[in-house]
């Protein structure tokens, strides 16, 4: 879970990922990714 999502900027009013948090090392990039296709 290192490659960008394949969606748009401010695609998505919520993102829910309860379990890709317990298959991934980087925390910090899934959270960058929900932050940049989440509408501001």
């Amino acid at each position: 879970m290192t490659k960008t999502f394949p969606y748009e900027d401010e695609s998505f009013d919520i993102v829910f990922h309860p379990v890709s948090n317990c298959y991934t090392e980087n925390m910090q990039h899934i959270f960058n990714e929900a932050h940049r296709v989440l509408k501001k």
